[in-house]
Formats: C-alpha cells, structure tokens, sequence
C-alpha cells in the first residue's frame, strides 16, 4: 500500500504541467464560487449599512401617516405601553427644509429634529469637527461632505426654509460620512435640537417618527402588533426584513451565477480529460499492482484520495484567486450599487471552507467515471492493453443523426414553454443537454469529416495531419477545449451584452416622459400652476409605494402604482392588450390589481386569483383581472386604482408626477423649479437618470467579462497540456517519420496543419454550441429580467474564431518545441 501511494505522489510531481493544469483549473472554479458567495454577503451587509443608516439599531419603526384628515404629529408618550419592554422608545420630529442660497444651488435636506443623548443610544454620530457649546436653540449637525461642497465649518451661519419660513442656524458640528450621514448621494440629513424643531413646525413635545429597541428580539412581532392596534393612525414596520433583503441579494447576484456555471462546466471537462488521461497512463502499472495482490477496492480508494487532494489543494489556491476577484466585483460593481460609498469586502471562514469542500466534491465527481471505467478493466487488459474497436460507418452516421435530432429538440422545445420557473429549469435542463450533445458530437464528427478528407486526399503533410486529428484521443480532447472555451466565451459576452442592452433598453421602452418630480403637496392647485409652467405639454400623477409586501406569496413587489386611468401607460410605457387595457380602466370597480405577465409566472398567478397585499399595515385582498406585457423592474410591478391606493395605504397626494416637454427637457426643468422653489422633493430629466445608472451598467458588463477571461484562461491551459500529451504520445510515430526520411520542416509544417485543423473544428463547434445556448438563454433569464433581447453579433463571432486560430498556430510552436527537445532513440525505445 505504501508502495502504491509513494507512486502516486511521485507520478503527480512528475507531470507537473497537468497537475498544475488540474489545480488551476479547480482553483478558477473555487474562486469563482467563492467571489460569488463573497458578493452575496457583501452586498447584504451594504443594504443592511444603508438601512441602519436611517434606522440605527432600532427593531421597530413607527411612522405618522400623511393621509389627509390625520393629525401629523402625535404625543412624544403615545408610545409609553411599549417601553416596559424596550432598551429605549425614540420620537423624532422629520422635516424637510430647503437650503437655497442662490436659485442653482439649492437642495433639500432631511431634518431630524433629535437629541444627542437620544442618538448616542440610536444612531451615534461621529464628529470630524464641533462646538463645546450645548446642542440646543437654533444649531445644525451636517455631513462631511455636505460640509466641503459647502464651504461650511462649526460657527457658519445656514438659512433654511420650512414651508416658506425661513430659520437661521448656526453650524453646531460637522459629522463624518457614518450612521445617519452615510450617503449623501441622494438625500442630505441634517440634525437640529427637537425642541427647536418643534417650535417650528408647532410640534412641542410631538413625534412624527419613532424608533423602538427592545429587550428581547424575540418579542418583535407581537410588540409590533400592539403597536398597530394602539396607534391607528401610525405605520408600524421592522426597519429589517429578512425576506425582502434575500430577494434583492438574490436579484443583484444572479448574473453572476449564470457566467459561473459556463465556467464550471469547463471546469469539469478538463478534470474528466486530465483524469482520463492519467489514468491512461498508469492503466500498465496499475495492472502491474493488481497482479501483486492489490485489491481493487484498495485501488479506487486511493484513486479517489487522489482526487480529493486535487480538489482540496485547488480549493485553497481557489479561496486566494477569489479574493482578487472579490475585491474586483466590490471595487467595480457593488460600490455602483451603493451610490459610490466605500463598501466593505465581506467574507468569512465558512465561505472559504465551503469553497474548499466544494472543489473536492467537484473534483471527486469530475474523476469517478474514469476511475470506475478503469476499475472494470481486466488486469489482462491494463497490462496487455486491449485492442480498440473501430465502429462502422453506419453506425457512426447513426450516432451523428441521433444527436442533431436531440440538439435540434433542445433548440425547440423551450421556445414552445410559458415563461414560469418550471419553463426555466427546462430550458437548463435543454442548454446542459445542447452543450453536452455538442461535446459528444465532436469526436463522431471529426473523425467523420476526417475519414472523408483522407480518402479525397491522395497522401502529404495534410493527408497525415488529418488522419492523426480523426485518430489521436489527445488532438480530439484539443478540439474539445476549443469548442468548449469558445463556446464559453461567447455565451458569457452573449449574456452580459443581453443583460446590459435589456437594462438600457429600459429607457426607451418604459420611460415616455421627459422629467419626473416629487413635489411636498401635489393637490389640484399645485397641478394647476404645473399645467401653467411654459414646455410643459402635458404631465400625469400616480401614487406609487416600492417594497410592497404580497403577504401570501413570501414576495415584495419593486413597486405597486395606483393610477387612475390608461393614460399613465403613455409616460411608462408597457404592452397593452385590448383584455388589460379593459381590465385598467375598471380597476375601481372593485379592489383588482393588474400584475405583469413576469410576475405571473413568477407567483403562479392568473387573471381571477387573489392577493394579499400589506398595505397601511394590514392585508388587503385583492383580486387578479388581467396580466400586462412589462418587464420595468424585472416585472416586479403591479398596477392598483388611485382610489384605493389612497384608502388602503393613506396616501393624500400624487407620489410622482411625469412630464412631457415641449421643449428642451433642461429648460423645463428649470421652468418647473422656479414655480416650485419651495415644494420639490425631487426632480429628474430622463437624460440624467440615464447617465446616473450607466456606470451601473458598465462595471456589471466589466465583471461579467471577467469571468469569460477566467474561462478562457482554463481553456487555453487545458489546449496547452493536450498539444504537450500528444506529443509525448505520438513521440514514436513522429520517430518513425524522421526515420523514413520525413524532414523536420515537414514534421513542423505537420504540427502547424494539425493545429489549424483542430482550430477550424473547434471554432465551428464552438460556434454551434455558443449560437444554440444563446438562443434559448432568453428562457432562462427572461424568468429573471422579462424580456431579454438576444444581440448576435457574426463580426464578433469571426473576430473570436479567427483569434482561436492564430492562438491554435502560436502553440503549435510549443508542440515543434518539445518535439526538438526529445531524441529519436528514445522515442523510437518508447513503449
């Protein structure tokens, strides 16, 4: 037994070119795997900082409705039941106030109205610079970077306007990019002392925001239950929801996944062949080992052995590669995802640890079959070696015919299926089958076409090369990496492309309007005087709540908008039959919602079912009538009436309001602003949202792209240690040649003419396999992304084949390399 692992080990190092092959390769799967996991959990704890961002480290959120008729601002003691049971109970004064020292730069502020020693127990702020004075009369706490764009430091004085009442305040402290001055990106926060707040706004002693930490976690939802029967007038949430965070992770990441299985596929056909191969070549010494006594139980254990230190050494190397790739994705993609802020790269030992075991299981998995194969071999065999059977023509036509049959079905059949989650396994199922059948089909057809060309050519250089690319199992698994690594390539760039011009297209296809905006209070005076503003050719309003709960369904809806008749599908844009468009226009007749045709599939919904939706901090039940042709947010949209928007979440006014310009939309929107100087929230051409997601866009399309540079790196690697394999194997044959009087040119135009062969075989297999998966790839992310618009591009497809074939002649040196260095003798001897 020791003899037989001291030959094992000893057989690893010498074939240090394969072993390092196999480890890599391992190891780019492992890295993947790990950088994928890595994003999820850094991802996760980005929206999780954002989130406490607002909330600290509150477990309840309680919030004033702004419906018309309620009082905005309760008793700082209406929360008094609760605080037996709670850390702390926080009521907050919430305002917002516009700073506007000139007409260009003015910007709205969240003011909190607070105490520090209430935000030292919440939300602690750190301070870069402040005052020694105590916080209270008419003080301001900004941001850092509020601060520096500013020109601000402690003891300036700041004018802000609340509801057209203007209050100075002095520049109490400047506070550092943490906690509630996190991201200033897209909304400033400012705190000011709550008692001056309230004097303001005519709240002393007043809330209209509260957040609760409580003594036992565990107590959570029946605190928040006594909390909604006690404060009708109040929204009561979880600053966290668990289910609502694992579904956006989950969308963030998903592209992700699907370039890394492309990769592990590779992967585990360059394991299966450098196994293969290795066990080809021990099949002799293993036959030698079983006719001593050994067992062949003893022999498939170590075999295996073997292979779990493959994977777990690959697994290791795999875990340091992916932390490159981890910092990578985080630097280029997620910190889009979080408005530029610095993002922390998350990652632990239980990642890295699964990485590792999953290499090994890959790897083990990857060799069994050629394990087994050889395990089932007679020991008279493994030493003698067993004639290999050549199969008819017929029979080769028929395996070829079989399998056009079955590529065909796997091309058809998911085109055929309705878009569900059931229509996408199947269609994975189809693509694994279509890349498996091409793989197959490469061995069956080479030696097929090579057959045919050997007997229309009458002898030569490319006579011989043809015949050793039909017969050579190594020239034959060069053919496979190539299809394979092409393949790869251009179904990673195919759906990076897809995704990137889906996520563009957007614009074009759902944004109709020309600027959208938020204003404080959108009642019908408001409307009147937008109507009024000059290029404003027409506008329309809805009410719109994002993260809305489908309570039944364990789903959060992206948005649910309540809107009052068809014509907002002429500023958001979405395919309309004439059954939907019936269905809009009697949404008040009842509580109906219409759902996208995605989010149907999705939650199995259909016209006539019911949905709970959580509105206003209760479910409502709701009723299916029609489905719609969107894709807008992934299809995570539902439409409702503005009628019972308003009476089922408590909404007063418009949420949005979208315009049409008549005229430049920059010259509108500073039309619309000089109207409203005093009530925008928020304000936005098409053209900046546009340019404000485009690095988004950018560093997905960057990372996506690195993973087809991983893959094409495996495959190159695995191209490589064939051409030296066959050229060891046929080192004798080449022998034999010189011998005959065959001049070394000849011997190098042959391995040239071998290379290019292989090269034009793999390149139209490559195109075969690529052109098949990328046609039903929409099957799978349109479950995912809605419509997904496939982009073939043939001048990319002959700009990547042409480069597979000057890469298949630039190591065809390394083949005329490595036949210098080995002697005629000595090949000639081998056995």
């Amino acid at each position: 037994m020791k003899m037989i692992f001291r030959y094992l080990v000893r057989n690893m190092m010498e074939n240090k070119a394969r072993f390092f092959l196999v480890l890599f390769s391992i190891a780019v799967s492992a890295a993947l795997l790990f950088a994928t996991e890595g994003m999820s959990r850094t991802c996760r704890e980005m929206y999780l900082d954002q989130i406490y961002a607002a909330s600290g480290n509150a477990d309840i959120q309680v919030t004033v409705k702004t419906e018309t008729g309620l009082a905005k601002y309760i008793a700082d003691d209406a929360l008094a039941p609760t605080a037996p049971a709670a850390d702390y109970v926080m009521g907050v004064l919430r305002a917002q106030g516009l700073y506007a020292p000139d007409a260009q730069n003015m910007v709205y502020l969240n003011v909190l109205g607070t105490t520090l020693d209430a935000l030292a127990q919440n939300n602690p702020v750190v301070f870069a610079a402040r005052a020694e004075t105590p916080f209270e009369g008419a003080q301001i706490i900004v941001g850092q970077r509020f601060a520096a764009r500013r020109a601000l430091s402690v003891g300036d004085a700041v004018t802000v306007r609340f509801l057209g009442r203007a209050q100075r305040f002095t520049v109490y402290g400047i506070a550092q990019a943490t906690g509630l001055f996190l991201n200033e990106s897209t909304e400033i926060t400012a705190v000011v002392p709550k008692e001056a707040l309230g004097d303001l706004l005519d709240a002393r002693n007043q809330s209209n925001l509260f957040f609760v930490k409580l003594h036992a976690p565990d107590q959570i939802e029946a605190q928040m239950a006594a909390l909604r029967a006690a404060l009708p007038a109040c929204d009561v949430s979880r600053p966290v929801n668990p289910d609502e965070l694992a579904q956006i992770v989950s969308t963030v990441v998903l592209p992700f996944r699907v370039a890394s299985v492309v990769v592990i596929f590779m992967t585990v056909f360059i394991i299966y062949t450098a196994f293969t191969l290795i066990m080809k070549e021990r099949t002799q010494v293993y036959g030698s080992f079983r006719s001593v006594g050994a067992t062949g139980r003893k022999m498939n254990a170590l075999l295996v052995l073997e292979s779990g230190v493959y994977g777990i050494l690959g697994g290791v190397f795999g875990v340091l590669i992916g932390l490159g790739v981890l910092w990578a994705i985080v630097d280029v993609y997620v910190t889009q995802l979080g408005g530029g802020l610095p993002v922390s790269v998350q990652f632990g030992g239980r990642d890295a640890l699964a990485a590792v075991l999953y290499a090994a299981a890959l790897t083990i998995a990857s060799a069994l079959f050629p394990i087994v194969r050889l395990s089932k071999t007679s020991v008279k065999e493994m030493i003698l070696g067993a004639p290999e059977g050549a199969r008819s023509g017929r029979r080769v036509v028929s395996l070829m015919l079989m399998m056009v049959v079955v590529y065909l079905l796997c091309l058809f059949i998911p085109g055929y299926l309705p878009t569900g989650l059931m229509s996408m396994i199947l269609t994975i199922v189809c693509m694994s089958c279509l890349l498996l059948v091409t793989m197959l089909a490469v061995t069956q057809a080479v030696r097929f076409a090579a057959r045919l060309l050997t007997r229309v050519c009458g002898g030569g250089v490319f006579w011989l090369a043809i015949r050793n690319v039909g017969g050579s199992k190594s020239l034959l698994n060069i053919v496979r990496l190539l299809t394979i690594s092409l393949a790869g390539v251009l179904v990673i760039r195919g759906v990076s492309e897809a995704i990137s011009y889906t996520v563009e297209s957007v614009y074009e296809e759902y944004h109709l309007y020309d600027v959208s905006l938020q204003l404080r209070r959108a009642d019908e005076e408001a409307l009147a005087a937008l109507r009024a503003v000059p290029g404003v050719a027409s506008f329309v309003g809805d009410y719109e709540l994002n993260d809305v709960e489908v309570s039944d369904r364990g789903f959060f809806l992206n948005t649910l908008y309540g809107i009052e008749s068809e014509d907002f599908f002429d500023y958001m844009g979405a395919g309309r039959s004439e059954k939907a468009i019936a269905a809009v226009r009697d949404l008040g007749a009842g509580r109906h919602i219409v759902v996208t045709e995605l989010l149907a599939s999705k939650l199995g919904l259909a016209p006539g079912d019911a949905v709970q939706l959580r509105l206003g901090g209760r479910d409502v039940a709701y009723t299916v009538t029609a489905l719609i042709d969107s894709s807008f947010k992934l299809g995570n949209i539902a439409f409702i009436s503005a009628g019972h928007m308003t009476a089922d979440a408590g909404l007063s006014f418009y949420t949005h309001l979208y315009v049409k310009a008549n005229g430049a939309p920059d010259e509108v929107k500073n039309a619309i602003r000089q109207t409203f100087l005093d009530e925008i929230l928020f304000m936005q051409t098409l053209e900046e949202l546009v340019a404000a997601n485009q690095d988004f866009i950018t560093g997905m399309f960057r990372i996506i792209g690195a993973y087809a540079i991983f893959a094409l790196l495996v495959g190159i690697i695995g191209i490589v240690n064939n051409i030296l394999v066959s050229v060891f194997d046929r080192g004798r044959d080449i022998a034999t040649y010189r011998a005959l009087g065959m001049e070394k040119k000849k011997v190098n135009r042959l391995f040239l003419t071998e290379a290019l062969l292989t090269g034009v075989f793999g390149v139209l297999f490559g195109f075969a396999a690529a052109r098949g998966t990328l046609y039903i790839t929409p099957g799978i992310l349109g479950f995912i992304f809605g419509r997904v618009k496939m982009r073939g591009d043939m001048t990319e497809y002959l700009i990547f084949g042409a480069a597979a074939l000057v890469v298949m002649g630039v190591l065809s040196l390394l083949a005329i390399w490595k036949n210098k260095k080995m002697s005629l003798i000595e090949r000639i001897k081998y056995e």
